[in-house]
């Protein structure tokens, strides 16, 4: 006999129907550990309820052809199911030369694209001559309003899952964080998921927690007609790299690092919007899909 849905409460007032659950088995967390999986889970509420500033969305928006730049909008995905993934790396000891968090979220933003070669997609400036100079900005701040491109070399399942590419927004950033929206954009084919994804470094009593959490839904049922299954492994082959290289390139600069988390599972949407989705900014008019 096959084994029933398993439900988890994470907080919520009725109990939570998880679709599809992975744990990682690496580092000191493990399936099912509550406290564990309330700490995980945490960073996907706010997540869920996040949408870019009005100020942000204007920007993003103004001067661009309708059917052209819009937000992917995690409310308007077609998936019943919402993604939710922590890809998450202790940091014991600072590379050599850098003692704050802020001067560490630096150099993990300087480094961001050689970090990201390593998975099955590398990420650049969505324009070299915009983007390019905005993403190296010394001010975090000015960060915002970055657009960045995952391409993937040509496979069967890189072909499917990104098209041409696949675009997101830096919609907010502070000193220790970003956090990205995903858009459709005037040289990509839309992105297969819509939602959010934040980086982020964190004070611990054993050190720091560097981050990266994503919650979202597939854009069509089967995006690119790639299978579920197919959809989850291609995940994993853009952030478990990026995880593993984070831990190399500390470790590799006289600090100390390791894998503490990896963990990715599917909600039912329909609990998280009653229950999480709570958003404190407005979309302005016409900013999302025009179909």
């Amino acid at each position: 006999m096959a084994a029933g849905p398993t439900y988890i409460p994470l907080g919520m007032s009725t109990a939570l129907q998880v679709l599809d659950a992975v744990p990682g088995t690496l580092g000191d967390w493990y399936w099912p550990r509550r406290d564990s999986l309330l700490d995980i889970s945490e960073p996907w509420q706010s997540l869920v309820s996040f949408r870019p500033a009005t100020s942000v969305q204007s920007a993003f928006l103004s001067g661009r052809v309708r059917d052209e730049f819009y937000f992917q909008k995690i409310e308007d995905g077609a998936s019943p199911g919402m993604n939710a993934d922590n890809y998450s790396v202790l940091i014991e000891r600072f590379p050599f030369g850098y003692s704050t968090p802020e001067q560490f979220f630096e150099l993990f933003r300087i480094h961001f694209f050689e970090l990201n070669t390593h998975g099955i997609a590398d990420v650049k400036p969505y324009d070299d001559d915009v983007d390019g100079p905005r993403w190296n900005s010394t001010d975090p701040t000015q960060v915002v309003g970055t657009i960045l491109s995952w391409a993937g070399p040509v496979n069967a399942i890189t072909r499917r899952l990104f098209a041409d590419q696949a675009s997101v927004l830096v919609s907010d950033a502070t000193p220790t964080s970003l956090t990205v929206t995903t858009v459709h954009t005037k040289k990509d084919a839309g992105h297969p998921a819509s939602g959010q994804r934040r980086w982020a470094i964190a004070e611990r009593e054993n050190g720091w927690l560097w981050t990266n959490v994503g919650v979202d839904r597939a854009t069509d049922n089967l995006p690119r007609r790639l299978t579920a299954r197919e959809f989850q492994l291609a995940r994993d082959s853009v952030w478990a790299p990026l995880q593993t290289s984070v831990v190399n390139f500390v470790n590799e600069r006289n600090g100390k690092a390791r894998i503490t988390a990896q963990f990715r599972t599917t909600l039912e949407w329909q609990t998280i919007q009653r229950e999480w989705f709570k958003p404190s900014v407005e979309w302005m008019p016409d900013s999302g899909s025009p179909n």
